[in-house]
């Protein structure tokens, strides 16, 4: 079995039904109407909205947000992998006590949950977009679900004329966490998380521009943002999680690939080549070759795409095979 570094994050214990109306509730801010829970199947009240994704799980708390990992460990001997648990906290200080969390962009079905109880938890919402208005006095905060598929969140700071970047305080709670090269470095569990800020910018009359903003240490993993741009305008700031990933691919049997048979494309997707002696788990429909043709004492070619966030996009076996 192959072994891919990636980063990903649990669903808390919640399992839905068809939706009423229209599709599946990913890529949504679900809201909380009491099913999400813990493993051990507690109600999680704290919890206002979950963002799902391949690669990334999100939830909304009043004062904060998180970052639920986990890594799913192949055990010997067990047709079930073991699932490891890594959850990060990102919470605000001094923030507004009136802060008014509210939700946008609402999908065009709901859905029903029935892992907590008998009757179940029905017309649960989704939506496209989240605001924190006055997380602190003239600042928003707002989390949406990017166009771009290859980016599980993203969150951006709005001070408006008459807000103080200064303000804005967040306490990284779970794990270590350093500053480097205007990066917050996370140490996860399974690997590495960090936070980046590709792009601030100023709003005015007459028109956008661009400032650079820098993360700024406060105290031990109490972190802000500065700027030495005079802003005079609404000031938007950026920040976007950069994630490693890893997954298991491989089958019943063995599989190798070197470092020469894995390269990226422009999107940040990768392909990956290797042989396996694997009969089942590789080829996914529709493959260019689905199934394994030579006997079980040779090795066959594989090849397969995985997406920027660590989804199998497709694989295919390769070739005859060659008795070793």
């Amino acid at each position: 079995v192959c072994f891919l570094l990636f980063f990903t994050i649990l669903v808390t214990g919640q399992q839905a039904n068809t939706p009423s109306v229209g599709g599946g509730n990913s890529r949504y801010f679900i809201q909380n109407k009491g099913q999400i829970v813990t493993p051990a199947g507690a109600q999680v009240a704290s919890v206002l909205y979950l963002l799902n994704t391949p690669g990334l799980n999100v939830q909304l708390t009043k004062n904060g947000f998180s970052y639920d990992f986990y890594e799913l460990e192949k055990v010997a001997d067990s047709v079930l992998p073991k699932t490891n648990y890594h959850r990060i906290d990102f919470s605000f200080l001094h923030t507004n006590p009136n802060v008014q969390v509210k939700a946008y962009q609402a999908a065009s079905f709901t859905n029903s949950y029935y892992n907590v109880t008998e009757s179940g938890i029905t017309g649960v919402q989704s939506f496209k977009k989240v605001v924190y208005e006055n997380l602190y006095a003239h600042i928003n905060l707002e989390f949406y679900v990017p166009e771009d598929g290859s980016k599980p969140v993203e969150y951006n700071f709005v001070i408006l004329p008459g807000g103080n970047i200064a303000n804005i305080q967040m306490q990284v709670n779970g794990a270590n966490v350093s500053l480097d090269n205007n990066k917050l470095c996370v140490d996860v569990a399974f690997g590495k998380l960090n936070e980046v800020i590709p792009q601030s910018w100023v709003q005015t009359e007459k028109g956008t521009e661009q400032v650079a903003v820098h993360y700024t240490q406060l105290a031990n993993n109490v972190f802000g943002f500065k700027t030495d741009n005079a802003t005079h305008g609404t000031l938007t700031i950026d920040p976007t999680p950069e994630r490693l990933w890893s997954t298991y691919f491989g089958g019943e049997n063995l599989e190798g690939a070197n470092n020469e048979d894995i390269e990226l494309d422009g999107n940040g997707n990768l392909y990956i080549g290797g042989t396996t002696r694997s009969q089942t788990n590789i080829a996914t429909a529709g493959a260019f070759q689905s199934t394994y043709e030579p006997s079980t004492i040779s090795f066959i070619g594989y090849v397969a795409k995985f997406s920027s966030s660590g989804a199998l996009l497709w694989a295919t076996y390769y070739g005859k095979g060659t008795y070793i």
